[in-house]
């Protein structure tokens, strides 16, 4: 797999690890009981740049509020 696939796999790892983040967005531990963590496994190298931007922009506001 990319190494941009394989950065993804930690994602619910990380989030499960931070309450506080998921409490602030409403979420409980709870809700994610029966939740599924998909890692899209092509990485990202066929998203156009400009929705990659869009994405990056996206995903920085939530680390950065």
């Amino acid at each position: 797999m990319k190494p941009s696939t394989l950065a993804g796999m930690a994602g619910s790892w990380r989030i499960s690890a931070q309450p506080e983040k998921l409490a602030q967005q409403g979420i409980s531990p709870a809700a994610l009981t029966g939740a599924t963590h998909l890692v899209w496994a092509t990485g990202g190298g066929i998203v156009p740049p400009a929705e990659m931007a869009q994405y990056q922009a996206s995903a920085l506001k939530v680390l950065n509020p």
